[in-house]
């Protein structure tokens, strides 16, 4: 996934800026801004690899770079685009002060149980084993006073999502609701896999989750989705 998926293109700037390229010409310079807003602000300054991204031979690359290239600052190291690089900081800074704001909001809601002498997030996600069979026990343990699956994956979950996907957590609602269908609203069996998935601390928590959720796809399933076919669709 990009840092920031969501690429803001003003369009009567852009317009006013490029109004004189042809349409190889734009879609070449449109294709390495998105490359550049997805591969952190910067691409490398190496003519084989930007003819790739731009979708163009390197002869047809050799003929429209100087036209492209008065758009970027140019380095030995690579290229970037100023208005492009201003973007990409405005949406880290808002970025970083959703997170604080999360972060903030899960420590006050964990001092807050912590004052009313109920169990802090961590100890909230209990062990639950991802057969369904334990979710009569899970039943039966909700009966003595045990908080319900779902509060949790509404509750913690959501919260230690919201921080590490860095996202308010009403934009990751819908996202628990998929892994819920996903698994059959199996909510005993998800906290039990997003709790395995914290304590070991993977790189990508949504992709690692979304993917152990899917059904095993078999060799010549994934091959035709690779080509775009889908079979439950």
């Amino acid at each position: 996934m990009a840092e920031a998926p969501v690429f803001p293109l003003w369009t009567d700037a852009y317009l006013a800026d490029t109004g004189h390229l042809s349409t190889i010409e734009h879609g070449a310079y449109l294709l390495l801004l998105v490359t550049m807003w997805r591969a952190g602000g910067s691409l490398p300054n190496d003519d084989k690899l930007l003819a790739r991204y731009a979708r163009l031979t390197p002869a047809q690359w050799k003929r429209i770079k100087p036209t492209l290239w008065r758009y970027f600052q140019v380095s030995s190291d690579g290229i970037t685009q100023g208005r492009l690089t201003d973007e990409l900081n405005a949406v880290r800074r808002k970025s970083k002060t959703q997170s604080n704001n999360a972060r903030s909001k899960y420590r006050k809601n964990n001092e807050s149980r912590s004052a009313m002498g109920e169990p802090k997030a961590s100890q909230n996600l209990p062990s639950i084993s991802i057969s369904r069979s334990n979710t009569s026990s899970l039943r039966s343990e909700d009966a003595a006073g045990v908080p319900d699956p779902k509060e949790i994956l509404f509750g913690e979950v959501l919260d230690w999502l919201a921080e590490t996907q860095q996202k308010p957590p009403d934009q990751l609602r819908s996202l628990i609701g998929r892994w819920l269908k996903l698994c059959g609203d199996d909510a005993a069996a998800l906290v039990e896999l997003c709790r395995r998935t914290r304590q070991q601390a993977r790189a990508s928590p949504v992709d690692y989750i979304t993917a152990s959720l899917r059904p095993k796809r078999s060799p010549t399933e994934r091959n035709l989705e690779d080509l775009g076919i889908r079979l439950d669709a």
